[in-house]
């Protein structure tokens, strides 16, 4: 079953163990956010930097193109590139692309730090962390 399908199901709870148990690891904290929050927070490390196999153009969900290659993406241009389903090479390039922004988000992490801590601080209301 999809991890979308889990959490329409069961909820964080549900959603929580199923990662855990596909990862073989305990997961005792978590940070959710809206589709908003991580527009935000993409924008606030001032885009991610993606590597895409095939360009975006799905117009049935926003009016974006992003080429093909290395490019730095904002955070309107990120939630397109996620909701993005018309590629030649099917669910092997959504996962692709979602795994590009993770990568993105989290090279971003890396390298400015900083702005999760003023995301915290914030208390930005698209995003919620748990424990």
């Amino acid at each position: 079953m999809a991890l979308e399908n889990i959490y329409k199901r069961d909820g964080d709870a549900g959603l929580i163990e199923s990662v855990s148990a596909l990862a073989e690891i305990g997961i005792t904290h978590y940070i959710r956010c809206s589709a908003q929050g991580l527009s935000n927070l993409v924008d606030m490390f001032g885009g991610i930097e993606v590597n895409l196999k095939e360009y975006v153009d799905d117009v049935s969900v926003g009016d974006v193109y992003i080429g093909q290659g290395r490019s730095t993406i904002k955070g309107y241009e990120a939630l397109t590139l996620l909701k993005s389903t018309n590629f030649s090479g099917g669910n092997t390039t959504v996962s692709d692309n979602q795994r590009q922004v993770c990568i993105g988000l989290l090279k971003a992490t890396l390298y400015k730090p900083n702005v999760i801590i003023l995301c915290i601080l914030s208390r930005q209301t698209h995003i919620d962390s748990q424990n």
